[in-house]
């Protein structure tokens, strides 16, 4: 725009240059200027001298007299232009029905630099449901994933994402297996050996198919009715040549008696796996004791003396193996060697009195004193079950005799009822072994036999395989129980058949109109439709859809009709009422910003009626209205004929200013009448009605939140609150903007030639372009600057209003030669 006061230049040329140009320009048209002295030939040369005096004069003229000259043309002003944004509502909590919000209901907002609040109406009736979005997910189906994008749970308010790429997907498909046993208990390390017919789509498929870790991932952990979803203890998997699969894990310790063997698909190829049998066998040998306690104190596992270096009668010790123990139903042998060391004790020798007496005799033989043999009797290997200790019942060989040297073995089904005990201040699966009362050691002299125990080691098989107890399947959430039959398949898709956006919400009812704003960061030209469906008991239930957003390409309302029945479903892990949104299939590069329950649209307009005596019209004709910044106007004048209204038009450049047209100074509210609404025979109930719309302009343009009082209060309407900053809101056009528009008339006349019309057309056309820069060629393409808070909102506005002035008539209908329309935003040039 020019400073004011500013001269401006209208035309630089001379009048010979000038005349050249218009001679140019008309034989394009066919027109030829071979006679000097023929008519075209002076009508053109005359033309082109008057122009180029108007110009010239036009060039000295001052400001004041520049703008009446301007205002000659004719050109109306632009009006205001409406300030418009979605608010969205909320319903106090705990109320559990609709609440209507009445057409023309006024918002308030408080403008940033202060100063008087700013009003807003709703456009339509609508109702304000007491629900709210719990979980935004996205689904394709295609690539075999869903992302949830937010969630009320872990997120305080949604975020713009971008759906179908770009964000790490939730778990996707896990098998669950509970095996009883085999893998529970409280074991350090897992060993055993997976079997099973695997399918794929009907086709066999090797178990060590199920090994690629970029595939499938195995994981190890506790059986919980209600899974966390937290990663449990990583397990190896190497094949074997028996069509099996190896099973290794370090460091694991089951809390319950079921234990959970996962598997979990990373490759959606795969999802149609099959299982037809699943069997685990475990055998495991050589394992140390994890401990062994006497008392307080901890012996060496490899060589120890169960009831003290010397015999004690009544003697005991805990004998820990966490791993074999834990196995309940395996057999489980226990084998040692027994040393028995021997330590020989007689009474001290006292000296005897010497008898004089009988001193020549010859001494009587003294009696032969008896040694006692004394080993530990009345041994016992004992579990622990909870309540109290139970007796090992063993399988074969004699465990308990402790008397002599040799290689024993206890062999032993692990008991059902076996768990875990303290013993000598430490935790675990153990067995006690202890001794009985021993008479011996109570007399001299003695030879004492202790027993020591070397090398002893456990080891446990199950006899037969083991099968799952129990099957459990997630799938993007979504947990289900199987019985433990084969064949199994676990795995299946989203719940969508192509892209598809998830609603979850809180409460919803039949026959109930629900509206949404929907917006969008990056919005597109296309127009296509979208579908939404609700999770019912028998399905996805199609829904009646009014949308504003064209598929979701631009921000807008979107409104649906519940049908007449609803309820909760679980999706995705979650009770919802779910919405499933299926936007056109060509719906790549969406960026939604988020979805805004309960919102709709409101707009800075203030509706004015007005009624006047035609006999109170001044005679200037200009009828002055309280208020400025108009924004729309509508005339009313009874007929002189038949006595009825009629709507009188604005004023149209080009067109004769007569009875039925009026002119408007939206700036000011002046309305201007033609003087023959003064030769009509007037009576006192000839009224002119006006009714116009008035708004605030550009202070209008409030920020986000803003808007969050109403004027009058509604029940149970908790806070409103507007999402994202108002736009399109401008002041009427002053006279000194219409004037400097106005210049651009003497180049355009309402068509473009030259690149320089192409700029001034877009000005003239479009109040909100800063700046535009044409590049000639063919096709015709432009580039603007925009002044606005939001061109990414404005632009596409833009676009159609330019696109069918940039084509000329010829190409128009020609889609191989389309113009190029290119938008430059912050304050950058950009062409296209």
């Amino acid at each position: 725009m020019k400073e004011k006061g500013e001269m401006p230049l209208i035309v630089s040329e001379s009048r010979e240059e000038l005349l050249a140009e218009v001679k140019k320009s008309a034989g394009d048209s066919g027109i030829t200027f071979s006679d000097p002295k023929g008519l075209a030939n002076t009508l053109f040369t005359l033309y082109s001298y008057f122009w180029s005096e108007t110009a010239e004069r036009l060039n000295r003229t001052p400001e004041k007299h520049r703008i009446a000259f301007l205002n000659c043309l004719q050109a109306a002003h632009f009006p205001a232009q409406v300030a418009n944004t979605f608010v969205v509502f909320q319903v106090v909590k705990g109320y559990g029905c609709p609440v209507k919000i009445p057409e023309g209901t006024v918002l308030t907002a408080v403008p940033e630099d202060g100063g008087e609040s700013v009003g807003f109406r709703t456009k339509w009736n609508f109702w304000v449901v007491p629900s709210s979005i719990r979980d935004i997910l996205w689904a394709d189906c295609a690539a075999d994933t869903a992302c949830r994008v937010y969630s009320d749970v872990r997120d305080p308010s949604p975020e713009a994402f971008e759906p179908w790429c770009g964000a790490k997907p939730d778990g996707r498909h896990r098998f669950d297996m509970a095996f009883r046993n085999v893998l529970g208990g409280k074991g350090k390390n897992l060993d055993v050996t997976l079997s099973m017919n695997v399918r794929l789509q009907d086709t066999p498929l090797p178990a060590g198919a199920l090994a690629d870790p970029a595939r499938f991932r195995w994981s190890l952990t506790d059986w919980s009715p209600e899974p966390d979803g937290a990663l449990g203890k990583s397990v190896r998997v190497t094949p074997k040549e028996n069509s099996g699969l190896a099973l290794s894990a370090d460091g694991f310790r089951s809390k319950e008696p079921l234990a959970c063997l996962s598997l979990e698909l990373l490759d959606g190829a795969a999802r149609d796996l099959s299982f037809e049998q699943i069997e685990i066998c475990a055998e495991k040998s050589g394992l140390s004791p994890d401990a062994v306690v006497m008392g307080d104190c901890e012996l060496d596992g490899n060589r120890f003396y169960p009831f003290r270096p010397i015999l004690h009668p009544f003697e005991e010790c805990g004998v820990f193996c966490g791993e074999a123990l834990s196995k309940h139903g395996a057999e489980i042998t226990l084998s040692f060697r027994l040393s028995v060391e021997t330590m020989e004790e007689f009474p001290p020798q006292r000296e005897e009195a010497v008898n004089y007496k009988w001193i020549m005799r010859k001494p009587l033989p003294k009696p032969k004193e008896e040694v006692q043999e004394a080993f530990a009797s009345s041994v016992k290997w004992e579990y622990w079950n909870g309540k109290s200790f139970r007796a090992v019942s063993g399988k074969c060989g004699p465990a308990d005799d402790f008397s002599k040297d040799g290689e024993l073995r206890l062999v032993f089904d692990c008991p059902d009822d076996i768990s875990l005990g303290e013993y000598g201040g430490r935790k675990g699966y153990f067995l006690r072994l202890s001794c009985g009362e021993c008479r011996e050691l109570y007399r001299l002299p003695r030879r004492v036999h202790t027993p020591c125990i070397q090398n002893a080691r456990f080891s446990y098989r199950f006899l037969s395989p083991l099968r799952p107890e129990r099957f459990r399947t997630v799938n993007f959430g979504d947990r289900a129980e199987l019985p433990a039959d084969f064949p199994v398949r676990p795995f299946s898709a989203p719940p969508c058949r192509s892209k598809s956006l998830f609603l979850g919400l809180d409460w919803l009812s039949g026959n109930l109109r629900v509206q949404m704003c929907a917006a969008l960061d990056e919005p597109q030209e296309a127009d296509e439709k979208l579908t939404m469906e609700i999770l019912g008991e028998t399905g996805w239930v199609k829904m009646a859809v009014d949308d504003e957003t064209g598929g979701l390409r631009r921000s807008g309302l979107i409104s649906f009709l519940t049908p007449p029945s609803v309820q909760k479903r679980s999706l995705f892990g979650a009770e919802r009422y779910w919405i499933r949104m299926t936007p056109p299939a060509n719906s790549e590069g969406l960026k939604i910003k988020g979805f805004y329950l309960n919102a709709q649209r409101v707009e800075n307009r203030v509706r004015h009626r007005r009624g006047v005596p035609l006999q109170n019209l001044p005679k200037s004709g200009i009828l002055q209205l309280p208020h400025g910044n108009l924004i729309k106007t509508w005339v009313f004048v009874k007929s002189a004929d038949d006595g009825k209204w009629e709507l009188w038009k604005e004023f149209l450049p080009g067109c004769e200013f007569r009875q039925g047209l009026y002119k408007i100074d939206h700036s000011s509210g002046r309305i201007y009448f033609p003087p023959q609404i003064f030769y009509r025979a007037s009576t006192p109930d000839d009224v002119i009605f006006i009714v116009y719309d008035t708004g605030d302009g550009k202070r209008a343009n409030v920020a986000a939140g803003a808007i969050n009082k109403m004027r009058k209060e509604i029940p149970y309407i908790a806070s409103i609150r507007n999402p994202f900053p108002v736009l399109d809101g401008y002041d009427s056009e002053k006279d000194e903007e219409l004037a400097s528009r106005a210049e651009n008339l003497l180049y355009t006349h309402g068509h473009a030639v030259t690149e320089k019309d192409y700029e001034l057309m877009a000005l003239d056309l479009c109040p909100e372009i800063y700046r535009a820069r044409c590049i000639g060629g063919t096709p015709v393409r432009l580039a603007v600057l925009l002044d606005v808070p939001d061109s990414r909102v404005v632009f596409p506005r833009i676009c159609r209003t330019l696109l069918p002035f940039l084509e000329p008539a010829e190409l128009r209908g020609r889609p191989e030669r389309k113009s190029k329309f290119c938008g430059l935003f912050r304050y950058r040039w950009c062409a296209a």
